[in-house]
Order: C-alpha cells, then structure tokens, then sequence
C-alpha cells in the first residue's frame, strides 16, 4: 500500500488506533460500519491492518536489534561518488 497523504493519515490514524484494540469479531463490525460511510477509508484501514498482521506473524517488532560491531565503520568504502575516509567522506574528481 502507497503511504498515506497527510490528510488521509489524519483521518485514518484515530480509526486506526480504534480498530487496533478490537477483537476479531468487533473489528469486523467496526470496519463494516465504516465501510458503509465511507468505502475509500475503509479500503485504507483494511490495507494497514494486513500489512500490521504480516508484521505481527514475523513478529517484527518483538526481534532484537543487530548488534553492532564496536569497529563498525564506513571508512575506505566508496559510496556513489565519494569514498568514506575516517570520520569525513571525501568526493571523487
């Protein structure tokens, strides 16, 4: 799903925090009412609901972070036109 436009996230966030705290059976409900008031809003909610169950099966959020190695550096790495040397990029020609 493209991201939101900004006004279309300002109506979607508080329906979205809404349906979040109900169960299957409510969700379902809740969305079939929204659906009748406002189809497109509706489409959206149920859109980031599958990409928040996805998320959820992987268990995205619950994951610990990547360690980092304590040497962990971009030095000598050439990056489009430029190679990192140290602590400050230098451009290429």
């Amino acid at each position: 799903m493209a991201e939101p436009e900004s006004n279309s996230w300002q109506a979607l966030s508080p329906y979205l925090d809404q349906v979040l705290e109900l169960n299957d059976e409510d969700r379902t409900a809740c969305l079939a009412s929204i659906r009748q008031q406002n189809p497109a809003l509706a489409a959206d909610l149920e859109a980031l609901l599958r990409e928040y169950r996805v998320l959820q099966e992987e268990q995205f959020l619950e994951q610990p972070p990547t360690p980092l190695t304590v040497n962990a550096t971009l030095a000598g790495q050439t990056i489009g036109a430029y190679t990192a040397v140290g602590d400050r990029p230098r451009r290429h020609g």
